[in-house]
């Protein structure tokens, strides 16, 4: 009998050490993964707060502990120039599928893109990114401009 105290005393004892034990572990887990967390919020937003201008609306919206803004995520190249004319209407802009350069290698409907507008090629004064949007999945093309009948294409329908 007495053993038998003495065997629940020291397992008592065991299972308090174990989820102690238990219990800093997952203490310490969180703090590292929040440190990681704020390691890359370092990393990543100087570079993206670098990119950012007030005056082109660039900043969403702001709050006490969020920012919204509008950052670039991918980079792509028209197969010919459009006829933009200072301003976008409802125009299908065809755009090579290689390169692309981002995190995503296609376009989906509702993205919002910038076409730069060169307009009058010896003055710098009228050139512009004019914003549009996605009016719905790309279709498939091919590049008019190429001497490659199958150079492939991203035909995109902006609004």
């Amino acid at each position: 009998m007495i053993a038998l105290v003495l065997l629940g005393l020291v397992s008592a004892a065991v299972y308090k050490v174990l989820v102690n034990n238990q219990r800093v572990y997952l203490a310490q887990t969180q703090t590292i993964d929040l440190q990681q967390n704020i390691r890359a919020a370092a990393a990543i937003l100087p570079a993206e707060f670098r990119e950012l201008d007030a005056a082109d609306g660039d900043i969403k919206g702001m709050g006490p502990d969020s920012l919204r803004i509008r950052a670039m995520r991918q980079l792509a190249f028209v197969c010919a120039t459009p006829a933009l004319g200072g301003g976008l209407g409802q125009i299908v802009l065809a755009v090579r599928t290689t390169p692309i350069y981002g995190n995503r290698q296609t376009f989906k409907q509702g993205d919002s893109i910038l076409v730069y507008w060169e307009g009058n090629p010896t003055s710098r004064n009228d050139d512009q990114w004019l914003p549009a949007q996605l009016q719905k999945d790309p279709d498939p093309g091919f590049c008019a401009d190429s001497n490659v009948a199958t150079h492939p294409a991203y035909l995109l329908t902006l609004q």
